[in-house]
């Protein structure tokens, strides 16, 4: 059918120029493309000679009763009677004979052709949509025949008794082709609604669809895309109806979750729906190869096709918003849509501002130009909207009006970009500088990552590598001392005594005590695992970091909850000579990194490993390197003296203050068994966590943002030596760090002169 022809028929008389040429000839060819007779083989294609057609045209009538209004009196002068509109209490559906004659009996009634009868069945699922109202399908229906002649006869009758008259709302023609080369089908409605005052508006709706399943290879791989999808989607709601057993109620408070159960509704609703379509082309198909009437099945067809491809886009639509959603875990894309979220004030009020304008524009350009150019105000919006993305036709416009249109085309143009797109690029200005610094929270910076590792661990082709890290060869932390002219405490075998050079070379016998700056009372250290409660001397302040009371309030509550840990001690005693008392089982301890820089850490031995986590990933020192000697000693290796420690990567700390919250969260959930590595807490309950639990006198897991971390690893290892003859056990005391081969080595159970300087060296080293 062409188009053009279709909307030249604007009067109730052009319907049948248009049915007698047009529509004959596209569906009954007559002749060629070179005016020849079509042979015999051709009469069955359509006038494209790539189709045939499946059932013969329909013709559908769509009509209103009489009676339903009255004329009034002002008016009866002009018109005896009047039509109302279409709808379903006013349409027609009597039976008729002939020129609309109403049957009085039965009789009469079932000698009449169709056409001049009311059917009921049509369209049971979607209607067809016209300009102004919409059908069923219902009404007075016919075939128009299997050939052009009969089609001509059928037409000419019809015609010949005004089967077209006043009270006719719309005319329907339906029609099913297949293009075999393509294995398409399609379905052609066009759509003449009748106005009241008898004008006519044309409509058009073509859908092409697949009865058969794909052939070949090709098919089979569709079948196994399909299979996997759904075996997907059942895990997903699988998993997530976990999380909803889980949670409860509090499940709906998050908006993505409600997303969430919409998507799968709509997901099940499509593999309904394609499941329901396989059954009707089955049927159709059928119908077809046993000489049936397939009409009733293909219109099922489409309509359930529609429905699949409306649901579909639907799902698709859901699907890329959970996309974006996951765009943000890109740093760039996460930083463009923060300037998105920080111009969105300013950009709404834009948006509402550029509307209001455009529509002044194509309400001007509908009633300057609506005669020609912008025949409609939805064509009139589409027409500017064009010309502001750089389409347009200014020729059109100057045809239109000379004078006015040149003056509307240089005005929006000029206001549309010179103004309005000026004042978009300031907003988007303005709010560049405020996320240049913009941070990536650590979940969304790592979840590709990570799920990246996961994928390739599943396959074995990534493993979590560990870098061990020897302090004997590493001296990043500090600078290698010189060998030459080297100040040394030599170190022989112990006596009771140990006997300091000085500078002159004269000995001075010295205690081996405890120095008086390191004055420390030794009760103060004991392990009494019934140490009574210490709580926080001072409420803790919001932004500053945890203070010694506050991290041994914290062990101390520990050491209540799982006496069985070792460790806890208070974190001062590793920094003086007394040291902290060796573990010999599962433990904890809390260390100060030393004087001057502020930072707690956390150790741990479990599993058969020492460990440290650290969240702000600092470079050891040597104090805390000694710090971790002293309560780790004994799980050294016998044969090599090698102290191992483990530095698993965890969450970070976002300033200079959260470290010791990171400490305690980690000593408890440590405490309960848990992989701290795989631990992401929401860092904004953190303080308040604490305060709750100092206040309840009981530690409890602090809050999460998830419940696992997506991305765990590269985890490091740091290995020192250690020089020790005595095996005592308990507490080691004092250790140092020889300067010259950086092994670590216990003071008191070797004898050594050292200068007054107080540079250490190992008598391995001395001599």
């Amino acid at each position: 059918m062409q188009d053009v022809d279709a909307d030249l028929v604007t009067e109730p008389s052009a319907l049948w120029p248009w049915l007698n040429e047009t529509a004959l000839e596209s569906f009954y060819p007559e002749t060629s493309y070179n005016d020849d007779k079509p042979r015999w083989w051709e009469k069955v294609f359509t006038a494209d000679m790539q189709s045939v057609l499946v059932t013969p045209p329909i013709l559908i009538q769509a009509r209103v009763k009489s009676g339903l209004c009255e004329v009034p009196p002002t008016m009866q002068h002009m018109f005896d009677k009047c039509t109302a509109a279409y709808g379903e209490n006013t349409k027609e559906t009597g039976v008729f004979q002939k020129g609309w004659k109403r049957v009085t009996n039965m009789s009469e009634g079932e000698s009449e052709t169709s056409g001049w009868s009311y059917r009921p069945s049509g369209y049971t699922i979607k209607p067809v949509f016209g300009v102004k109202s919409h059908y069923w399908g219902d009404g007075f229906s016919l075939d128009l025949g299997d050939s052009a002649d009969e089609m001509r006869s059928i037409l000419a009758d019809l015609k010949a008794n005004r089967w077209i008259d006043k009270r006719t709302r719309a005319v329907i023609v339906e029609q099913f082709v297949y293009n075999g080369n393509l294995d398409m089908f399609t379905s052609v409605t066009v759509v003449f609604e009748f106005t009241e005052i008898s004008g006519v508006f044309s409509h058009r709706h073509l859908h092409t669809f697949r009865l058969h399943q794909q052939p070949g290879t090709i098919g089979y791989i569709y079948v196994l895309l399909e299979i996997i999808y759904v075996i997907f989607l059942l895990y997903s709601l699988w998993k997530e109806a976990k999380i909803v057993r889980t949670s409860g109620w509090a499940y709906l408070t998050e908006p993505w979750n409600i997303f969430e159960i919409f998507n799968f509704i709509l997901a099940f609703t499509v593999i309904a729906l394609y499941a329901t379509n396989r059954v009707y082309g089955t049927m159709a198909l059928t119908a077809v190869k046993q000489g049936k009437d397939p009409l009733q099945y293909l219109r099922s067809v489409v309509n359930i096709n529609l429905l699949y491809g409306w649901f579909l886009s639907f799902l698709a639509f859901v699907n890329i918003m959970k996309l974006l959603r996951l765009l943000r875990f890109n740093p760039l894309l996460s930083k463009l849509m923060s300037v998105f979220r920080g111009m969105a004030v300013e950009f709404s009020a834009f948006i509402f501002y550029f509307f209001l304008c455009f529509s002044g524009f194509g309400i001007i350009a509908y009633f300057m130009f609506g005669a020609t150019a912008t025949t409609s105000i939805s064509i009139s919006f589409s027409t500017l909207f064009q010309m502001s993305l750089g389409v347009f036709d200014h020729t059109e416009l100057t045809e239109a009006n000379p004078i006015l249109g040149p003056i509307f085309f240089v005005t929006f143009i000029c206001f549309m970009f010179l103004v309005l797109m000026n004042i978009a690029m300031a907003i988007i200005d303005s709010a560049l500088p405020d996320v240049r610094n913009h941070v990536m929270p650590e979940e969304d910076r790592y979840f590709i990552q990570g799920l990246w590792e996961r994928f390739t661990s599943l396959f074995g082709l990534q493993e979590a590598t560990v870098t061990v890290k020897n302090v004997l060869k590493d001296g990043a932390e500090e600078p290698q001392a010189p060998r030459e002219d080297l100040p040394v405490i030599v170190v022989r075998r112990a006596s009771q005594n140990n006997g300091i050079v000085d500078e002159s070379g004269n000995s001075v016998m010295a205690e081996t005590g405890p120095s008086s700056s390191d004055s420390y009372e030794e009760e103060n250290v004991t392990d009494d695992k019934d140490l009574a409660v210490v709580k926080s001397s001072t409420p803790l302040s919001l932004g500053k970091m945890l203070t010694y009371n506050d991290i041994q309030a914290a062990q101390n509550l520990l050491r209540r909850q799982y006496p069985a840990l070792q460790g806890l001690e208070d974190p001062v005693i590793g920094l003086y000579d007394v040291g902290f008392a060796k573990m010999t089982g599962k433990g904890l301890q809390i260390h100060h990194s030393g004087r001057g820089t502020m930072h707690w850490v956390l150790s741990s031995y479990t599993d058969g490993q020492v460990c440290l986590f650290d969240s702000l990933g600092v470079t050891m020192n040597r104090t805390l390197q000694i710090q971790l000697c002293q309560s780790y000693a004994a799980f050294a290796d016998q044969e090599t003296n090698v102290l191992t420690v483990l530095v698993p990567e965890v969450q970070h700390q976002w300033n200079t203050e959260d470290c010791g919250l990171f400490v305690i969260a980690w000593a408890v959930d440590i405490a309960e068994g848990q992989d701290v590595s795989r631990v992401l807490y929401d860092d904004r309950k953190m303080w308040s966590h604490l305060e709750m639990c100092f206040k309840e006198e009981k530690l409890t897991p602090f809050p999460r943002l998830t419940s696992r971390r997506w991305r765990v690893g590269p985890t490091s290892a740091h290995q020192f030596t250690m020089v020790c003859h005595c095996e005592q056990g308990g507490r080691l005391g004092r250790l140092e760090r020889c300067k010259a081969c950086r092994r670590i080595f216990h003071v008191s159970c070797l004898a050594a002169n050292p200068p007054r300087d107080g540079t250490w060296a190992c008598g391995d080293c001395t001599f």
